[in-house]
C-alpha cells in the first residue's frame, strides 16, 4: 500500500462527517452545528498531521476538498466554521496543489473569489474589521497560500491582468491586507502576515512596474501610515516589513534601465524614454493623494501609464513619502531598522537614482546620518555629499547644540567620503572653529555658574598619590563642563588627526594656535586642548567612527616627524600661558576656568612627549618644575594629569623611574625654586620641596641644603603669616618623614638605637641598667684616675689585679688615702713624665675613645640632626602663634622628631627642656584638638627622656589639675573632694563626645607614661587621682600590665 492510499483512508471518515453536513438541505443546514464544527476540526486535525506532501496526489486534494466546496455553497456559514474553512483549505494547498500544473486556473480564481468574500463580502465597507483577529489571520493565511501555489503555474504572470474581472479580484485583495496592516498595530502576525501576501503577490507574481503602477497610491499611503506611527505603537519587525515592501515596490517601478531615463548632458534634465512611450506628455497630471483608492482602470488599453507627466507627479510624492517617515525611523535609533533603512536608501539610489531624482538629496543624507555607505554607493553622489558637507559646517553651532554625537559622526564620515577633495580643507577648519566657539561658551557659562574650586585640605601623608601606574583610560578634562561629549568631541578630534595627512594636520594645528586669544581663558583652553588632541591621533576612538585603534598605533600612524614645528609651538603655547597663570594663582584657590587651563597646559605636555619621543631630553629643563610643581596640587584633576605628565616622562626618557627623573634633574629644580623664592611665590615653592622629599626621597633633599635655609630665614620674617608658616611646616614634615625612612628603619626602633652605654638617670651612677654602662663607668674612671696620676698604666700587675668592681673600688680607696699635698700639680707632672711612648699614645686613644662617643652615637648625620633641631627651635618660638592648624602642625612634627633626636641623648634633654614648659601649657587649651596633639607630644618626651622630666611631670600634674579644662569634663572635683569610694565611680565610664574622647585618651596616656617613669617621686593618692582619669579611656589590664605597684593602687581603688 502507498502512502497515497494510506492518508486516504486517514482522511476518509473525517471527510464523510463534514460530508454529511455538508449536503444537508438548506432548510436542514444549521450554520453553527456543533457536529459540523466537531467533524471541521477533526480533519484539520489530520490534515495538520500530515508532514511531508511530495509524493501526494493532487487528486486526493480534490477529493477533501469536495466537501468543502458543498459546505460553501450554503447560505451561511458561522465565523468559527469559516475559521475551519480557511485552515483546511490552506492546508489543502499546501499539501496537494503546490505543484506546477496541480491547480487549474478556474479553481484558483474561485478560491480567491471565494476568499476575498468570506473575509470580507462588501468592498465598501470595512465591518469586516470588526471580526475576531484569528479569523482575520486565518483568512490572510489563506491569500498567502493561494499566491504561493499560483507562482508554481504556468498562468501566473497573466493571472490577474487578462481579464477585468481577475483585476478587482487582485484589488479587493490588496485592499483587505492594506486596512488590516493598518487598523490592527498590536496584531503582529496579522500585520507581518498582511505585508508577505503583498510582497509575494507584487514580487513573485506580477514583477511589471507598469501594472503595479496602477496601484501604487494606495501601497504607499497605506506604508507610510504604518513607518509614520510612534514607536510605541509600531513594532521593529512589521516597520522592517513594510521597508522592505516600500523598497521592492519602488524599485520595480521606478527603475532607471525599466523606463529609460538618462541624464540630457544638454539641459541637464531628465527625460524618459521608452519603447512604448510615442510621444513625451508635457502636461503634468494631479499628484496622487495619499489615500487609498478603489482601483477600476483597465490595463489591457494600449495607453502607457508610466510616463514624464507621471514620473513628475508621483516622484515628488515619493520624496514627501520619504520625509515623512525617514526622520522618524532614523532617531528611533534600532540597529535592525537602521539596516533596512540603509538597504532602502542604497537600493533607491542604485536603481531609481535617475527617477527619483528629487529624493537623492534626501536618500544621500539619510545614509550619511546612518553612517553607511552600502556597495559605496555614495560615490556616485559626490556633488550631494559636498553639498551636505558645506551645510553640516555652517550650522554646526546649532547642530552641536541638540546632539553632538551625531552631528560630529556625519560630519566625521562626510570628511571621510570626500577624502582628497579640494574643499575639505577649508571646510575642516571652519568645523574646528565652530567647535572651538561651542566649547569656549560651554566653559565660561560652567566657570559662571560655578564656585571656585572646591580643595580639601589635606595631610602632608596623603598629599601624594601612591598610585603611580598609568590608567588605559585617560581622566577627562571636560567632563564637568561639557558631559559626556568630551569623549565624544575628543574621539572626533583624534580621528579626524588620523585621516589628515600630516600637512594638512600642520595646517590646521598652526592656525588653532597663532590665533589663540591668550587674554581669555576658555579661548586658551580650547584651542591647546583642540591641537593636543589632533597632534595625537592615539585617542580612544568609538567604533561609530569607524577607525581601529590597531591602525593608530606603530606604523599606522602619520609620521610626527614631518611636523615637529607644530609640536613645539604647543609647548611654546603652553609655557606661556602657565606663566602667566601662575602668577594670578599665586596665594589663591582659583577658579574652574583656571583648574581646567592648568590640565590642559599639563595634557598638552604629555602630548607633546608622547609625538617628540626622546627628543624632548632637551626640553626637560624648561618644563620639569611645571610637572613636579602640580603633582601635589590641592586639585585632584590637576594631580591626575600631572601624575600622567610625569609617568610618560619618566616612561620615554628615565626607565620608568620617576625618582631618577627628579634626581637627574635637581639642579634644574633648585634653580627654578630660588628663582621662585626670590620672586616671593613661596606657596609653589613649599609644594615642589614636598614633591621631591616624597618621590625622590631624603637623599634629594639634602641638596636643598640652601633652599632650607632659606625657608628657615623667611620664616624669621614672615612668622606673622599663618598660611606660609603651615605650608613651610609641611615641607618640614615631609622631611622629617623622609629622614625617619632613611636612618631608622622599620626594625629598629629609637629606643634600640640610643647608646646602651650611657646611663641616662639623673641619680647616676645609679640606675645602671646593663653591663655596657658598666663597663662605660669604669673606662671613664679609670682615664679620670690616669689622667689624675693615681694609677700607672705602665703597672701591669696593678691593672691586672682589678678582676672586678669591687676590687677596683678597694683599689681605688687605698689610693685615695694615701698621702698627696698638692693633687692638681702632682697629676700634671705625672702625666707631662711619661716615659713611655706607648703608654702615652694608648692614654691619647682612651682619650679619644671617650671623646667619641660622648659626641656622636646617632645614625642620623650631624648636619641631618642639625636639620632637625632648627625645626624643633623655630617650631617652639611659633607654638605661640594663634592658628590653630599651625599649632597642631608643629606638635605633630614635635612627636615624629622626639625620637629621632633621642638617638643623641644628650642633645635631646637640652631641648626637652627648652620645649617642655610651652608645650605643657597647651593641655590647659579650650580647643581639645590641639590638647590632643599636645599630650601626644608630651607622652612622646617623657617616653623618650626618662626621669629627666620626672620633677616636671610631677609640677605638671599639679598644674593639670587647676587648669585642665578637659579634667573638668570627669568631675575632678568629686575626686578632690574625696568623694571616690566605691568601685562604681572607677569602672562606670563617662560617655564622652568623640573629639572629648581623643583628647581625653591623649592626656590618659600621657598620664599613664608619666606615672611609669616618676612612680617614686609620686603619692599614692597623685596616683589614684591619675589613675581615675585613666580608667575613663585605656583598659584596666592595660594599665596593670605597667608596673605590679599601679595594679596594687588599682586594685584598692576597686575593694
Amino acid at each position: 500500500m502507498d502512502r497515497g492510499q494510506t492518508v486516504f483512508k486517514k482522511l476518509r471518515e473525517p471527510c464523510v462527517l463534514v460530508s454529511r453536513v455538508a449536503f444537508l438541505p438548506r432548510e436542514s443546514f444549521d450554520p453553527n452545528s456543533p457536529l459540523l464544527i466537531d467533524s471541521l476540526k477533526e480533519l484539520s486535525i489530520c490534515l495538520s498531521e500530515i508532514n511531508d506532501a511530495d509524493d501526494l496526489p493532487s487528486n486526493l486534494g480534490d477529493y477533501v476538498y469536495l466537501p468543502i466546496s458543498h459546505l460553501l455553497k450554503q447560505e451561511s456559514l458561522g465565523d468559527v466554521a469559516i475559521e475551519y474553512v480557511f485552515k483546511i483549505t490552506r492546508m489543502i494547498l499546501k499539501l496537494f496543489w503546490q505543484k506546477s500544473g496541480s491547480l487549474d486556473k478556474e479553481t484558483c480564481k474561485k478560491l480567491f473569489m471565494i476568499t476575498n468574500f468570506l473575509i470580507n463580502n462588501d468592498p465598501s465597507s470595512k465591518e469586516y474589521l470588526k471580526k475576531s483577529s484569528p479569523y482575520k489571520l486565518e483568512g490572510i493565511k489563506l491569500l498567502q497560500e493561494l499566491l504561493r501555489s499560483l507562482q508554481k503555474q504556468e498562468y501566473h504572470s497573466s493571472f490577474f491582468v487578462e481579464k477585468p474581472e481577475m483585476l478587482s479580484i487582485m484589488t479587493h485583495m490588496v485592499s483587505i491586507c492594506l486596512e488590516m496592516l493598518k487598523s490592527e498595530p498590536f496584531v503582529i502576525d496579522l500585520q507581518l502576515q498582511c505585508i508577505e501576501t503583498l510582497r509575494t503577490l507584487y514580487v513573485e507574481i506580477i514583477p511589471h512596474g507598469e501594472t503595479l503602477s496602477y496601484i501604487l497610491p494606495g501601497n504607499i499611503s497605506a506604508l507610510v501610515a504604518v513607518l509614520g506611527k510612534p514607536g510605541l505603537l509600531s513594532n521593529s519587525a512589521v516597520i522592517i516589513g513594510c521597508l522592505k515592501l516600500y523598497s521592492q515596490l519602488l524599485i520595480i517601478i521606478y527603475n532607471d534601465k525599466d523606463l529609460g531615463v538618462k541624464e540630457n548632458s544638454a539641459n541637464n534634465g531628465r527625460i524618459i524614454n521608452t519603447i512604448l512611450e510615442q510621444e513625451l506628455k508635457e502636461t503634468p497630471l494631479d499628484p496622487f493623494s495619499l489615500k487609498l483608492p478603489i482601483l477600476g482602470t483597465n490595463l489591457n488599453t494600449k495607453r502607457v501609464h508610466r510616463d514624464t507627466s507621471w514620473l513628475k507627479g508621483t516622484s515628488s510624492q515619493i520624496r514627501l513619502s520619504l520625509e515623512s517617515f525617514l526622520t522618524k525611523l532614523c532617531r528611533r535609533n534600532d540597529s535592525r531598522i537602521n539596516h533596512e533603512l540603509s538597504k532602502l536608501c542604497g537600493g533607491l539610489l542604485a536603481n531609481c537614482k535617475s527617477s527619483l531624482c528629487t529624493s537623492v538629496p534626501l536618500l544621500v543624507r539619510t545614509l550619511i546620518y546612518l553612517n553607511s555607505n552600502p556597495q559605496n554607493i555614495l560615490k556616485s553622489c559626490i556633488n550631494e555629499v559636498r553639498n551636505i558637507f558645506s551645510e553640516e559646517v555652517e550650522n554646526l553651532n546649532s547642530q552641536l547644540k541638540e546632539s553632538t554625537e551625531g552631528t560630529l559622526s556625519q560630519l566625521f564620515f562626510l570628511v571621510k567620503l570626500l577624502e582628497g577633495d579640494s574643499e575639505l580643507l577649508p571646510g575642516i577648519t571652519k568645523c574646528l572653529v565652530s567647535l572651538k566657539t561651542h566649547v569656549m561658551k560651554e566653559i565660561d557659562i560652567y566657570d559662571a555658574s560655578t564656585k571656585k574650586i572646591q580643595t580639601i585640605d589635606q595631610k602632608s601623608e596623603v598629599i601624594m598619590m601612591d598610585k603611580w601606574e598609568l590608567d588605559t583610560a585617560e581622566t577627562g578634562l571636560l567632563t564637568n563642563v561639557i558631559g559626556t561629549e568630551e569623549k565624544t568631541v575628543a574621539s572626533f578630534l583624534g580621528a579626524l588627526a588620523h585621516e589628515l595627512p600630516a600637512q594638512s594636520k600642520e595646517h590646521v594645528i598652526e592656525g588653532l594656535l597663532n590665533e589663540m586669544d591668550f587674554t581669555s581663558l576658555s579661548d586658551k583652553i580650547t584651542s591647546m586642548w583642540i591641537s593636543s588632541n589632533l597632534l595625537n591621533g592615539k585617542l580612544s576612538i568609538s567604533g561609530s567612527y569607524g577607525v581601529a585603534m590597531d591602525s593608530l598605533t606603530g606604523t599606522g600612524l602619520n609620521s610626527y616627524a614631518s611636523y615637529p614645528t607644530v609640536a613645539y609651538q604647543l609647548l611654546e603655547c603652553a609655557k606661556q600661558c602657565y606663566e602667566g597663570l601662575e602668577m594670578e594663582m599665586e596665594g589663591q584657590n582659583g577658579t574652574i576656568s583656571q583648574e581646567i587651563l592648568v590640565c590642559t597646559i599639563l595634557r598638552s605636555i604629555t602630548t607633546v612627549v608622547e609625538t617628540i619621543g626622546k627628543d624632548f631630553q632637551d626640553e626637560v629643563i624648561d618644563y620639569i618644575y611645571i610637572i613636579i610643581e602640580n603633582l601635589a596640587s590641592s586639585s585632584m584633576l590637576i594631580r591626575e594629569f600631572s601624575k600622567r605628565s610625569a609617568i610618560v616622562l619618566a616612561k620615554i626618557l628615565y626607565h620608568n623611574s620617576i625618582s631618577d627623573m627628579i634626581t637627574q634633574n635637581t639642579d634644574y629644580i633648585i634653580d627654578a625654586v630660588s628663582i621662585k623664592l626670590a620672586s616671593g611665590m613661596t606657596q609653589r615653592v613649599s609644594v615642589v620641596l614636598m614633591v621631591i622629599c616624597k618621590l625622590a626621597g631624603y637623599e634629594a633633599i639634602r641638596s636643598f641644603k640652601d633652599v632650607i635655609e632659606t625657608l628657615f630665614k623667611m620664616l624669621d620674617f614672615y612668622h606673622g603669616y599663618s598660611d606660609l608658616c603651615i605650608q613651610f611646616f609641611k615641607v618640614f614634615e615631609i622631611i622629617v618623614m623622609e629622614m625617619q625612612k632613611t636612618y631608622l628603619t622599620a626594625d629598629k626602633n629609637w629606643d634600640k638605637i640610643e647608646d646602651k652605654a650611657s646611663n641616662k638617670s639623673t641619680f647616676k651612677p645609679w640606675g645602671i641598667a646593663n653591663v655596657e654602662q658598666i663597663c662605660k663607668m669604669l673606662e671613664n674612671e679609670i682615664i679620670i684616675d690616669i689622667e689624675d696620676g693615681t694609677i700607672d698604666i705602665n703597672e701591669d700587675d696593678a691593672l691586672s689585679e682589678i678582676n672586678n668592681f669591687k676590687d677596683y673600688v678597694n683599689r681605688k680607696m687605698e689610693l685615695e688615702n694615701s698621702d698627696s699635698d698638692d693633687d692638681d700639680d702632682d697629676d700634671d707632672d705625672d702625666i707631662e713624665n711619661y716615659e713611655d711612648e706607648g703608654s702615652h699614645n694608648e692614654l691619647e686613644e682612651m682619650k679619644k675613645k671617650k671623646k667619641t662617643s660622648e659626641e656622636w652615637v646617632s645614625p642620623i648625620p650631624v648636619e641631618s640632626y642639625r636639620v632637625l633641631l632648627q625645626i624643633i627651635s623655630y617650631g617652639d618660638r611659633l607654638l605661640t602663634h594663634p592658628s590653630k592648624e599651625l599649632k597642631i602642625l608643629i606638635l605633630n612634627i614635635f612627636s615624629q622628631i622626639w625620637p629621632m633626636l633621642a638617638t643623641q641623648y644628650s642633645s635631646l634633654l637640652p631641648q626637652v627642656a627648652q620645649a617642655w614648659p610651652l608645650i605643657s601649657t597647651l593641655t590647659f587649651d579650650s580647643d581639645y584638638s590641639i590638647v590632643e596633639a599636645a599630650c601626644v607630644c608630651l607622652r612622646i618626651m617623657i617616653e623618650c627622656s626618662g626621669d629627666f622630666v620626672s620633677k616636671r611631670f610631677v609640677d605638671l600634674w599639679k598644674e593639670v589639675k587647676a587648669r585642665s579644662i578637659l579634667l573638668k569634663e570627669i568631675k575632678y572635683s568629686q575626686i578632690e573632694n574625696g568623694q571616690e569610694t566605691t568601685s562604681v565611680v572607677v569602672l562606670n565610664r563617662i560617655r564622652f563626645p568623640p573629639i572629648t574622647m581623643k583628647a581625653l585618651a591623649a592626656l590618659n596616656y600621657m598620664l599613664l607614661e608619666g606615672i611609669i617613669i616618676a612612680e617614686l617621686f609620686l603619692s599614692d593618692l597623685d596616683i589614684r587621682d591619675m589613675l581615675h582619669c585613666c580608667v575613663q579611656s585605656i583598659p584596666k589590664d592595660e594599665i596593670e600590665s605597667k608596673s605590679l605597684h599601679l595594679g596594687d593602687v588599682l586594685f584598692d581603688m576597686t575593694i
